[in-house]
């Protein structure tokens, strides 16, 4: 028999998890659990998506590569003799598709990967004035939390634990609750995000089953609260403006690339989230700080300010991810209802269960 006619433990078939789910609400627990899924979800999810492995600043001579690896996978991305950037598998000949954009290296796997041109294409100008070519990594850290990656994923896509678990993060971001999204502090960030150079045109696309779009983008620009001008722990700037900026608006926007490429983009530095799937329930949440490419750590940034919050926020997430695994762990879960403020765990699943459903 195949893993679609039996799994061991009381398993059930993929068929029949996806005929039982129930819209609106949280999946089952194999899901979290199975290793025949999680073998699935990089053979069909992971290696069929889009995923942000590096950025040109890491290769930046002839010659210069780095690994990147999710899974059982290994990827080499390299600057040829041309002075052309290439990704390549790490375990034969084998060339994977390459996408650069706004200087953020793209890499997929699969031989007819998802279009992801018509959503770069709307949000080109919008990231224009940030030149996001010109950044260089400031830091990176990795906080491994022993739980499968959708969980850490599922986390990162909703701002319902917010407000009680980033104490931090809420004293300063107006996401952290809708009821603080109000239309004059938002209008008053859009007047100064315009006064500064910057476009606050939002973009929302979501995959779906029918497959009329092959990928998730979105772009919102979102205040900070009063006395915030970048996501620092007093307000004040952490480094030199990214780009052509002309000041600071007080507000950061929230940048997906697909739905496992994350970044938060202020105006003077920029945070990548990557959730990388080691194992079943093995994953590293991963942080990339950015500056200008020409800030200068100790005279133009102090390295632990401009780490802080996302920092202590990832430190936090860890723990709200971990405790949630350990949930999920237990035979006696059932799946609950989503909140009307995880809209964006609704976009996951969409997608994600759409592509099961081909397995």
């Amino acid at each position: 028999m195949n893993q679609r006619q039996i799994f061991d433990n009381g398993e059930k078939p993929m068929a029949r998890l996806l005929k039982e789910y129930v819209d609106g609400m949280s999946l089952e627990r194999d899901f979290y659990t199975s290793e025949a899924i999680y073998n699935n979800d990089i053979r069909h999810y992971w290696n069929s998506s889009w995923i942000w492995v590096g950025h040109v600043s890491q290769v930046p001579n002839t010659g210069d590569f780095f690994l990147f690896d999710y899974g059982t996978e290994s990827l080499i991305i390299a600057r040829d003799k041309q002075g052309e950037i290439g990704v390549f598998l790490n375990v034969c000949r084998h060339r994977g598709s390459r996408g650069i954009f706004e200087g953020m290296i793209f890499a997929c796997t699969a031989k007819s990967p998802p279009d992801i041109e018509a959503g770069l294409q709307k949000l080109a100008p919008l990231l224009a004035p940030f030149d996001f070519n010109n950044l260089k990594i400031a830091h990176s850290a990795s906080y491994p939390v022993p739980a499968n990656w959708k969980l850490a994923v599922e986390n990162y896509m909703e701002c319902y634990h917010c407000a009680p678990s980033h104490k931090d993060y809420a004293r300063s971001h107006s996401i952290k609750d809708p009821e603080y999204l109000r239309t004059e502090l938002t209008e008053a960030m859009k007047d100064r995000s315009r006064a500064v150079g910057l476009r606050t045109d939002e973009v929302s696309i979501s995959s779906d089953a029918e497959g009329k779009t092959d990928m998730d983008f979105y772009h919102r620009r979102y205040p900070l609260f009063d006395g915030y001008l970048t996501g620092s722990k007093s307000g004040e700037p952490l480094a030199p403006l990214l780009g052509n900026l002309k000041g600071f608006d007080g507000g950061t926007t929230d940048l997906q690339i697909g739905i496992l490429n994350n970044f938060l983009v202020y105006s003077d530095h920029v945070v990548g989230y990557r959730f990388i799937p080691r194992s079943v329930q093995e994953t590293d949440i991963e942080v990339i700080w950015f500056v200008r490419g020409d800030a200068q750590a100790g005279k133009d940034y102090d390295l632990q300010d401009l780490t802080w919050l996302w920092d202590v926020t990832s430190q936090d997430d860890e723990r709200i991810i971990r405790l949630n695994q350990e949930g999920v762990n237990s035979f006696h879960y059932i799946p609950g209802p989503l909140s009307h403020m995880e809209w964006g765990i609704r976009a996951f699943y969409d997608g994600y269960l759409a592509k099961a459903a081909l397995w």
